[in-house]
Order: C-alpha cells, then structure tokens, then sequence
C-alpha cells in the first residue's frame, strides 16, 4: 500500500471525525453561508447540513478516484503525462496507472483536508466560542494542493529515469 492511500485514507477517518465532532455542537438550523461581514444568509437544516457534507465528500472523492483509475485505459496518443512515448511502452504502462492512481489520490488527500477545514468554518460561524484560525490553514494546504500538482511533472516528466 502506498503512502498517498495510507494519507487518504487517514484524511477520509479525519472527515468523518470532524463532520460527526461539527454535527454534534451545530444547532437546529446550520448557517451555511455567511456574507462579506460574516453574517449567515443560508441556512440547512442539522440533517441536511450532514447529508450535504457526506455527499461531497463522496462525489469528490468518487470523481478524483474515478480519474486516477481511468487514465489507464487511455489508448497511448491520449494519455496526458510529459514523455508520453515513455509511459506508453508495455514494460512502463502498469508503473504508470500506478503512479497516477497514488497520485490522485494524493489530489483526494489536500481536497479532504479542505472540506474539513471548511466544516470547521461553518462550525465556527453557528458558534462564535470557537476561536480556531482556519483561513491560515486553509493557505497553507491550498498550496501544498498546488506543489502536489505540480510534482505530476517531476513524477511523470523530469525525472522519470531518476525515480525508478
């Protein structure tokens, strides 16, 4: 088992904890939406608000893995990598779904910390007691999202003789 899967599968425990530790202190009607001066103009029912967030996470998650694992049976003229000719020949095809496999998942990982990070958000809009600074965070793995994007191009392109 890589170590993206491991990561993304810690994040998926880390989602499900926080979207269980929100729902518990949310109140009846969730502030969903807040406008510029952080006053709430949307709100979900608790239920709702649960069913909504679970269902992100699934269909994120559904439709990054739903990518890692249909780039492999692209026919070799479309598969979107540098050094295409490289990763069509035979011998290198299986590393390559491998690879991309871990690294979408890797894409899942940075997308789960966000959506947590966002309940948090809403969290601290229906309680204001909670003094948690998530927009610091929320940069902070935004650009670590934006360095694991780049890194497809060290992994699939620059030094593809280098990593095997």
């Amino acid at each position: 088992m890589g170590l993206a899967k491991i990561f993304w599968i810690l994040s998926l425990a880390v989602f499900l904890a926080v979207l269980l530790i929100t729902y518990i202190y949310m109140p009846e009607n969730v502030a969903v939406l807040f406008d510029e001066l952080g006053l709430p103009y949307y709100f979900l029912p608790r239920d709702y608000y649960f069913y909504a967030a679970l269902m992100a996470c699934v269909l994120l998650n559904g439709a990054v893995l739903l990518l890692g694992s249909s780039v492999s049976r692209l026919p070799s003229s479309l598969l979107p990598v540098p050094k295409r000719h490289y990763w069509a020949m035979r011998e290198n095809r299986s590393r390559f779904s491998k690879r991309f496999a871990h690294w979408t998942k890797g894409i899942a990982f940075f997308l789960n910390l966000i959506l947590c990070l966002w309940l948090v958000d809403i969290l601290k809009g229906n309680d204001s007691q909670i003094d948690f600074n998530t927009q610091t965070l929320l940069y902070v793995v935004s650009v670590l999202l934006i360095l694991w994007v780049g890194f497809y191009f060290m992994l699939f392109g620059v030094y593809v003789e280098k990593l095997d």
